[in-house]
């Protein structure tokens, strides 16, 4: 019963996924896609202000997707994988036997004692689209995000999540953990429309300012907050806690008494976000007060440097559809059997009727209400690009964490140092970034006319470090240039064709005043 509801609950997600597929992800964070000045309508992600500050007038995404994941646990050991194994039919990761547990397992764990933190996710975003008009920009985008987060599990949780309690070295000993951490999952789409605006200019300075407003669509959402928990496990079968203080949410789309998926409205929630941002750039040359009719006639202003400041995705989606909020203060429990909870328990309500009997006496007494709230990954972010040529630029962004409410995803810090080559028909950049503030990651991104694929942790596709995670985008867009309008012949020429220059009339009679 449970393995079909993990099977259903992978379909959803999959056909939500295709049906926005024909419809790019914040890779943590998309360096090479993001900061450049042919982003276009992807610069939004980042800074919507940057959309004014763009080599492009017209900018069409077709689709942009990523895929990511890190962890701080789980490994595979370089010498024992070959990235582009996973792409074979018949593939499965080898198994090692592990001393102090039951079974074989397929990853190495570092058995340090810090947190551990995981973090997934899958993002598509389809079709969008961005316009430039003199003073103004304009961009309508469309997005879908699968988001699963562990944040500061402490060690000894997760070596009984991964080797089950029959893991020895660590029975009956008494844990007492009265930090925070943190479980949680958001599956969203996104209807999303900004806007950008030239505030002031004079000189070489310009300073423009944008703004995101988003309609949330929520599909699916979970979260744990641990708080207070004291507990030790005497055998392998047996966990007897002592204290836990805790809140639970969860928002799915399954019949909780039957496990049957697609159970009702795929929309379990709605909500709104926004992202706000502002650029300072000192331009090489004055700027011009010029109001061009043609679209295709606007200039590029290249810049000495630019400067953003931004605030990401700043709200939050309540679940009112099939939602279920407990919260438990200062709990106990001496629950046996506990590691046949799978056969045990045939549905989701029977379980959570069943641990809320354990801890308070009745089948309800956890249950607080039939809906809640969960934020969205908000951060601030700066940036600053510093041109050396034309061509060559060195990008600089800090991505920082914001937790606006109790249930939120969290967001792993960023900073990145990327110097990039940009043309009309090419792109290449190396980002250099410091992932959550410990871990140090370099990738390569590259575009060709519209066709972008990009990595922000390259070493884990050649075996040159233990895999950890991975990080891959790619990204289908077209568009059109400033200063690129294709001159039409002009209608009044007469005894000899018009030759196609500023001087075109040179060899034609003069026309008649």
């Amino acid at each position: 019963m449970w393995k079909s509801l993990i099977i259903d609950l992978v379909k959803i997600s999959s056909i939500i996924l295709l049906i926005l597929l024909t419809a790019p992800v914040r890779s943590q964070e998309m360096l090479g896609l993001v900061n450049g000045n042919y982003a276009g309508v992807n610069s939004a992600i980042i800074n919507p202000s940057l959309l004014l500050n763009s080599r492009l007038y017209l900018d069409v995404n077709v689709i942009a997707a990523d895929v990511f994941h890190q962890n701080n646990y789980l490994y595979i050991s370089k010498d024992e994988y070959n990235f582009f194994d996973f792409f074979k039919k018949d593939y499965t990761i080898e198994l090692h036997p592990v001393e102090h547990s039951n079974g074989d397992r397929p990853f190495y764990t570092n058995n340090n004692k810090s947190d551990k933190q995981f973090y997934t996710n899958i993002i598509v975003q389809g079709p969008s689209a961005m316009l430039v008009n003199n003073d103004h920009a304009f961009a309508i985008q469309t997005s879908f995000y699968t988001v699963n987060v562990i944040k500061d599990l402490p060690y000894d949780m997760a070596n009984f999540f991964y080797y089950d309690l029959s893991y020895a070295p660590q029975r009956n000993i008494l844990f007492t953990h009265d930090d925070e951490y943190n479980f949680s999952t958001l599956t969203w789409s996104e209807i999303s429309f900004s806007y950008a605006y030239v505030l002031k200019k004079y000189s070489r300075n310009r300073w423009t300012g944008g703004i995101t407003l988003k309609k949330l669509l929520g599909h699916a959402g979970t979260y744990f907050n641990g708080y207070k928990t004291d507990y030790y496990v005497p055998n392998g079968s047996t966990v007897d806690i002592l204290d836990i203080t805790a809140d639970v949410g969860y928002a799915l789309p399954v019949n909780y008494s039957t496990n049957e998926g697609f159970y009702g409205n795929l929309i379990k929630g709605y909500g709104v976000g926004f992202d706000l941002g502002m650029t300072y750039q000192k331009n090489k040359k004055g700027h011009s007060n010029i109001k061009y009719r043609k679209l295709c006639n606007q200039k590029f202003d290249q810049y000495n440097y630019r400067i953003g400041f931004s605030i990401l995705d700043f709200g939050m989606i309540k679940f009112r559809n099939n939602a279920r909020k407990y919260e438990f203060h200062h709990g106990s429990v001496y629950w046996e059997d506990i590691d046949s909870i799978f056969k045990t328990y045939k549905n989701i309500n029977q379980l959570s009727e069943d641990f809320s009997t354990r801890l308070c006496g009745s089948p309800t007494c956890t249950q607080t209400a039939d809906e809640f709230s969960i934020a969205l990954p908000a951060a601030v972010s700066m940036q600053f690009d510093y041109c050396y040529t034309d061509h060559w630029y060195l990008n600089a962004t800090i991505v920082h964490p914001v937790r606006i409410a109790k249930a939120y995803i969290y967001r792993p810090a960023v900073i990145g140092l990327t110097p990039r080559y940009e043309s009309g028909f090419f792109d290449i950049s190396l980002p250099i970034s410091l992932y959550d503030y410990r871990y140090p990651r370099i990738g390569l991104a590259a575009r060709i006319y519209y066709f972008t694929i990009g990595t922000e942790k390259i070493l884990g596709f050649f075996n040159l470090t233990n895999f950890s995670g991975l990080d891959l985008y790619v990204a289908l867009k077209f568009y059109l240039e400033k200063g690129n309008c294709k001159s039409k012949l002009p209608r009044f020429c007469y005894e000899r064709p018009c030759i196609k220059r500023k001087d075109r009339y040179r060899d034609s009679p003069r026309p008649p005043k």
